[in-house]
């Protein structure tokens, strides 16, 4: 639960919502409960499988189309911390259908001036790596709505069941710097510390119930906060003791 808030938060955050905001594949920065409120889109209200790091939500039957100024502020914020959290690190882009989606005909486009395109490809896994956007107006285009685009920070070696803490560490710091909400909630946020914050817990989602959760740093193993439907575990990201090497390990329960 996240502890010391006191008004004007609207109430504290624990570890059963970072539940009812989990869904598989997700890598979740929850952040303070204002964020949450305020950056919940509409269109995920209702989704049992929306995640509060979703950076865009869209409706089926809506078009699915992201501004460069939001793609923009995710390169720069992965580019000015990465050096000091994760410097062998990629910033990929994921996409999940919402509900029975079929993805198999789902194409991505950078539409810039003048009629200009860059076709952006996707992995195996509904994922992308953005080139540096060129100058001028840009917007990343789907082919359809009914996605959720989110963010994944991952250095060589990682998975999802052994991630670097730097890494962790990182994503929170580039989705803060994307999601969608006021200077005033931004700078009450920055001001209790951000991600660096040890005043409140801060979860990630994981893809099957989680049977342990421990941050391993040399011969030192300290266990971490499961949520109580084992679908989130705490991350340590104010925990000054854990270097950025330091792995955060996962076992599975099923």
């Amino acid at each position: 639960m996240l502890s010391g808030l006191r008004p004007p938060y609207p109430r504290r955050f624990s570890a059963h919502d970072c539940d009812r905001h989990t869904h598989r594949r997700s890598t979740l920065i929850a952040l303070l409960p204002l964020l949450l409120a305020a950056a919940t889109p509409p269109a995920a209200a209702s989704d049992p499988g929306f995640s509060s790091d979703d950076i865009v939500v869209t409706a089926p039957g809506k078009p699915f189309r992201v501004a460069d100024g939001k793609l923009r502020a995710a390169q720069a914020a992965f580019a000015e911390n990465r050096p000091g959290f994760a410097p062998q690190a990629r910033l990929l882009w994921r996409l999940r259908p919402i509900g029975a989606k079929d993805m198999s005909t789902f194409r991505l486009t950078l539409m810039g001036p003048r009629g200009a395109t860059i076709p952006v490809p996707l992995d195996a896994d509904h994922r992308f790596e953005l080139p540096a956007i060129p100058a001028g107006r840009w917007t990343l285009v789907g082919s359809s709505g009914g996605v959720r685009l989110g963010a994944d920070i991952l250095s060589p070696g990682t998975a999802e069941a052994d991630r670097r803490l730097g890494d962790l560490r990182l994503e929170c710091r580039v989705i803060v710097a994307v999601v969608d909400i006021n200077f005033l909630l931004r700078g009450m946020f920055n001001a209790a510390g951000g991600c660096a914050s040890s005043r409140f817990q801060m979860f990630h989602p994981a893809s099957h119930p989680i049977g342990e959760a421990f941050a391993l740093s040399g011969p030192r193993r300290l266990p971490l906060a499961i949520s109580p439907k084992r679908r989130a575990y705490e991350m340590p990201l104010a925990n000054k003791t854990l270097d950025n090497d330091t792995r955060v390990k996962l076992t599975f329960a099923d």
